[in-house]
Parts: structure tokens; C-alpha cells; sequence
């Protein structure tokens, strides 16, 4: 990677405010004392008349592009993107006529284009202004933990007293599991996850072990466990 200098200075582009031009020579400065280098290899650019140059010297159609356009809009993002694939379009159209038009070919010299940036804004942003769900690994993660919630959040367990029976009714993860048995032969208990150690509850009855209330959260099973022998009237 060739290093600015004064010939060929790197530009910072600013629209101009007091905060900008505080923002874009803390930059230089940083930049300076990292790598070394001096002041004149750098080029305060206002990134908002430059982008009016090339709107009408170039005849590029800015459309809703304004020099107060928010980096977090997602909107906005896909308007930066469409400028930069436009501005790439015509850089590329300009040095192709450098025979017949040397001088808008030098123009064209001048145009920068960041196709990487292009890319990675349509990468994060579907056409309709939506962030996609695999943008980041965090929203990944998000994600998957969503579909969860939202799977957990559909699952439904109930128990219910019918004379001297006991009906047990689950929907965990679209399967539903119902087992009816005898009130009098009952347990409830209550032992720990091997690795949380959280409270589990379990219903037995007989040789038949059914675990209940894995929907409700680890601090509260404990008091359902007793909600529960109370109904049953168990010990």
C-alpha cells in the first residue's frame, strides 16, 4: 500500500461544520503520529460540495442524497451505496474515453471509488431498508436466540384435576404429549440439571417419569412443586 504525500495527499472528506472539522483534524492527527507522516499528506475534503460537483459537472442524479444524511439510517446507507455504484459507473465510463474525451478522462482520474464499502452495505441491508438477519455474527446469534424465544414462547403445559385423575397436557416444540394417571399415585419431585443445576420438576406415577414445567423459569419451581402438591394433596 503506497503511503500519502504531499503529491498525491490522502483526502479527508467533512461537510464543513465546526464538530466535522474538529472530527476530521483529530483524524489527521491520529493518523500522523501513527504512521508518520506529515502534514501535507493530507487533504481536507468538503465531501458535500464535492459531491455537488460531481452532481452537476457530472450529471450524476443525487436524488435524496443531502449533506445531512445519518451514517445509522438504514435507508440512507443504501442511498450511499447507490452513489458510490453510480459514481464507480461513471469513473469507469470516463477513463474508457480518454481517446475521444481526454479531458472528462482526467475528471474520471479523480473519482474515488470504495466498492468495498459498496458491497458491505448491500451485504447488511436488503433492498427494503432491512438490516439481514446474518450481517453480523451478534445478529446471528440474536437471531437464533429470537427463534427460540418465539418457539418457547408457544409452548403450553397444563395439568388438570378430573375426579380422581390427573390430566397432563405439553405442546414443547410442535410435539403434544398427554398422559392421564391415578391422583393417589402421584409424586412430585424435584432433583437438579446435571450441568446448571437447576431445579427439574418430575411427575411420577409408578414406573412412569414425566418432566413438567421446563416452560416456567428455574426460580419459580420450586414454588410451583408445592403449588402443585397442594392441589394434589400430596406429601
Amino acid at each position: 500500500m503506497q503511503m500519502p504525500d504531499a503529491k498525491t495527499p490522502l483526502k479527508i472528506g467533512t461537510r464543513g461544520s465546526p464538530l466535522a472539522l474538529a472530527q476530521a483534524h483529530e483524524t489527521r492527527a491520529r493518523l500522523m503520529a501513527a504512521h508518520g507522516l506529515p502534514e501535507g499528506a493530507f487533504e481536507s475534503v468538503r465531501a458535500y460540495f464535492v459531491l455537488m460537483a460531481a452532481v452537476f459537472v457530472l450529471g450524476i442524479p443525487a436524488g435524496p442524497i443531502s449533506s445531512t444524511c445519518s451514517a445509522t439510517n438504514r435507508l440512507d446507507l443504501l442511498r450511499v451505496a447507490d452513489f458510490l455504484r453510480c459514481m464507480r459507473r461513471r469513473r469507469d465510463y470516463l477513463l474508457g474515453a480518454v481517446e475521444i474525451a481526454p479531458v472528462l478522462a482526467r475528471i474520471g482520474e479523480e473519482l474515488t471509488t470504495h466498492k468495498d464499502t459498496e458491497d458491505e452495505i448491500e451485504r447488511c441491508v436488503d433492498e427494503h431498508g432491512n438490516v439481514r438477519a446474518d450481517a453480523s455474527e451478534e445478529l446471528v446469534r440474536l437471531s437464533s436466540r429470537a427463534d427460540t424465544l418465539e418457539r418457547r414462547a408457544r409452548d403450553v403445559a397444563r395439568l388438570t384435576l378430573v375426579g380422581d385423575r390427573v390430566v397432563v397436557e405439553q405442546e414443547r416444540g410442535g410435539r403434544d404429549v398427554r398422559r392421564e394417571c391415578n391422583r393417589q399415585w402421584v409424586r412430585v419431585e424435584v432433583d437438579r440439571e446435571r450441568w446448571t443445576r437447576e431445579p427439574r420438576l418430575v411427575l411420577r406415577s409408578g414406573r412412569d417419569a414425566l418432566r413438567f414445567g421446563e416452560t416456567v423459569p428455574a426460580s419459580e419451581r420450586m414454588a410451583l412443586a408445592r403449588t402443585i402438591r397442594g392441589m394434589l394433596g400430596a406429601r
